[in-house]
């Protein structure tokens, strides 16, 4: 999968590099769906590792650290859980690696779904209690508190399985698209030039504020 350099003025996207190119045109939904939600899912992985490396540069600042390691698991889960797009599938990205590969992969998805994403385990506590005094005073209670813990998942075995995962995963999404791009290839290739000059030319939406609760169709 290569980066390619475009840009997009007036409703128009233009591609650069390709000094033959005289159009670009849409992929129908059926044609290009899978390809889109592997694009994404690269984007997702390769910031998650951006977000790992970032740790590296803050060794002593631990909020930040822990910043950038919750994003990293949450856009790594991301590529597996389900929503517009479609999700991957631990199984058949990870077939013939070893058996702790999976493991791992299910440690990460817990971590993400039922402590980071949502508090649902004993890795977050709240501990309630009251401070009594030595009964000299007209009021007995000092103060009511309550301690949130958080249990550190930063370690090193973590890191490293998270590293790990994201770097077959995404070696996995590459060659996917790779293999995609040949198969749509090899379709509009048997389409005649002036039937492919009649498609439409890509367009995207601008996404507005009220969109945020609303699911997209692709």
């Amino acid at each position: 999968m290569e980066s390619l350099n475009f840009s997009f003025a007036n409703g128009r996207f233009e591609i650069l590099g390709f000094p033959d190119a005289v159009k670009a045109v849409a992929l129908t939904r059926q044609e290009g769906k899978f390809l889109a939600d592997l694009a994404l899912h690269q984007a997702d992985l390769e910031f998650a590792l951006n977000c790992l490396e970032g740790i590296n540069r803050h060794p002593t600042d631990a909020f930040i650290q822990q910043a950038l390691w919750r994003s990293a698991v949450s856009h790594f889960v991301k590529c597996f859980s389900s929503g517009a797009r479609r999700f991957l599938q631990p199984n058949q990205v990870l077939k013939g690696q070893p058996e702790l590969a999976l493991w791992a992969f299910n440690y990460i998805k817990e971590l993400r779904n039922k402590h980071i994403a949502h508090d649902d385990n004993s890795l977050s506590q709240s501990i309630p209690g009251a401070i009594i005094n030595n009964g000299t005073k007209k009021f007995k209670i000092e103060k009511v508190f309550a301690l949130p813990i958080h249990a550190d998942t930063l370690m090193t075995e973590n890191y490293s399985n998270l590293k790990l995962l994201c770097d077959v995963v995404l070696a996995w999404v590459v060659s996917q698209f790779d293999l995609e791009c040949g198969r749509i290839t090899a379709a509009l290739e048997k389409t005649s030039h002036n039937d492919l000059m009649r498609r439409s030319e890509p367009s995207f939406s601008i996404a507005k504020i009220e969109d945020i609760g609303i699911s997209r169709s692709a």
